[in-house]
């Protein structure tokens, strides 16, 4: 029987090893929740280290209302973290059609973010060496984006404003006591 020659198959052993390349390189986060924060998903051998923040001032409590005792408030703001930890986005929900007092609160946590600084982001590869013992063979500083709730409310005779992690447990409700 003659051998036939195949005029593409001294192709498939580059495009093996291309596509087998391909596989290994990072990929785009492909899901987000419901406050819009990206999930970076990490590969089998991957694990992430930092993204929590290192120096987070609360914003004030406008002074101009103190005296009104308005009802609690909450707000959304979405972060864009860059890969030196430093806020570089900052979007805050409902903003484009908010009344003033969401306006002016928006305002405040804003100007109050653009100071935070977090830990960087880091995405570091294992992989297991011949005889089978895990190696540390390499990272990289990924940005990441994050979603807060800050409430402005009462305690007591006290004006507060709280944060946490979108889709983490809130704290518990701090009421007036003439509510």
């Amino acid at each position: 029987m003659a051998h036939r020659h195949r005029p593409c198959g001294w192709l498939a052993i580059p495009m093996v090893a291309l596509l087998g390349g391909c596989a290994a390189l990072p990929r785009e986060a492909s899901s987000v929740d419901g406050y819009g924060v990206r999930h970076i998903p990490l590969a089998l051998g991957q694990t992430s280290t930092g993204g929590t923040w290192l120096e987070h001032p609360l914003p004030a409590y406008p002074p101009e209302w103190l005296a009104q005792r308005m009802a609690p408030r909450e707000v959304v703001a979405r972060l864009s973290v860059d890969s030196e930890g430093r806020v570089s986005e900052v979007s805050i929900d409902g903003e484009s059609d908010a009344d003033l007092v969401l306006q002016r609160l928006a305002a405040e946590v804003r100007g109050a973010v653009l100071h935070w600084t977090f830990v960087p982001l880091h995405a570091n590869q294992w992989a297991a060496d011949a005889q089978g013992v895990a190696r540390d063979t390499g990272s990289q500083v990924l940005p990441f984006r994050v979603a807060y709730i800050f409430r402005f409310a009462w305690n007591g005779e006290t004006p507060t404003v709280d944060v946490h992690e979108a889709g983490r447990p809130e704290p518990p409700l701090l009421r007036h006591p003439d509510d």
